[in-house]
This record gives C-alpha cells, sequence and structure tokens, in this order.
C-alpha cells in the first residue's frame, strides 16, 4: 500500500510480485497522513487531514466506515496485531483507540500538549507509544486502561517525530527532527 502525497485524498495497492497498481481508493477530502494494513490483508485503515479514519475492504476497494472523532487533522493510524482496534493521533493532541467492528471510539488518551505526529502498537498488542512533537515527548501507555506508564522528555533536543516497536517488543525506535515544520 502507498499512500498519496501533496494534497491526494486516496491511497494506492500495489501487488509487489507484479510490481503494478491493483488498485485506487477514493473517499477522503483531505490528504492522507497514515496508512494501516491488517494482518488478514483484506482490511486497512487511512488517516486523514479531513479528521477522519476510514476503514477500508481491499478486496471490494469499499469504504467499509468512516471513524469520526477527532477534532483536528489526524496524522497516524496504526491496527492492533489481533486486528480488533486501531489506535489513531491527532492535532487535537489525543491519541484514539477505536473497534473497528463496532465502529465507535472506545477511548480517548490525553497529556499531550501539541500535535501527535506518530503512534505505535506494541507486537503483543499492550501498549501504545505516541510523539508530541511540540511538547518534546513520548508517552508509553496501557491502552486497555488509559494509564501514562511513562513520559519519555527530549526537551532541549531535535523533537520526537515518528515512533516504532521492535518487532520482539524489546526497544522503542523515535526519530527526531531539528527544523522547521
Amino acid at each position: 500500500i502507498t499512500a498519496g502525497a501533496g494534497g491526494d485524498p486516496a491511497f494506492r495497492v500495489w501487488d509487489i510480485a507484479t510490481q503494478k497498481r491493483v488498485g485506487t481508493l477514493n473517499g477522503h477530502t483531505g490528504p492522507i497522513a497514515s496508512v494501516s494494513l491488517a494482518r488478514d490483508q483484506i482490511r486497512a485503515v487511512s488517516a486523514s487531514f479531513d479528521q477522519t479514519i476510514r476503514i477500508w475492504n481491499l478486496e471490494s476497494r469499499e469504504v467499509l466506515t468512516t471513524l469520526s472523532g477527532h477534532s483536528a487533522e489526524v496524522h497516524s493510524v496504526q491496527i492492533t496485531p489481533d486486528g480488533r482496534f486501531a489506535v489513531s493521533g491527532s492535532s487535537d493532541t489525543t491519541v484514539k483507540i477505536w473497534d473497528l467492528d463496532a465502529g465507535t471510539c472506545v477511548g480517548t488518551l490525553e497529556g499531550h500538549q501539541g500535535t501527535v505526529y506518530s503512534v505505535a502498537v506494541s507486537p503483543d498488542g499492550a501498549w501504545i507509544a505516541s510523539t508530541g512533537f511540540q511538547d518534546e515527548t513520548v508517552r508509553l501507555w496501557d491502552w486497555k486502561s488509559g494509564t501514562c506508564l511513562q513520559v519519555i522528555e527530549h526537551k532541549d533536543n531535535p523533537s520526537t517525530a515518528s515512533v516504532a516497536f521492535s518487532p520482539d517488543g524489546t526497544r522503542l525506535v523515535v526519530s527526531t527532527f531539528n527544523g522547521p515544520i
């Protein structure tokens, strides 16, 4: 899957074996910032500057549900390893948890003081990591209880931009950005 850039509200699905595009999915009204694919490779989610997340069926190329609840651009979205939930980060300073089957928000994590640019879900699905660019923090959450387990401050250093867990869940990798955005 590749996401459109430069104001493109569509994303494209590519077959790696044939190196050909097999579909373009349209539906968002703003640029797509992030996409995530479920392990079943049938469902995908996309996050957009139109303040929504869309759940897609990649086989039929149709929108299954539009998730609304963020009050600003959505920058990042990840599907949990079990494929049941998605986690999103937004300019509204929140991280939201979505039940993909019900199409509802089941939790909101608050604590960042600015845009949440990146979210990641641990391989066991127990933790969420989120980056706050303006507040220069990475937060580690137990998403089921809604508890912030740790705040990693990055004050007076390049701001945190992106976050990922290692495949075995023992490491958290954070990229930084030092410049105007």
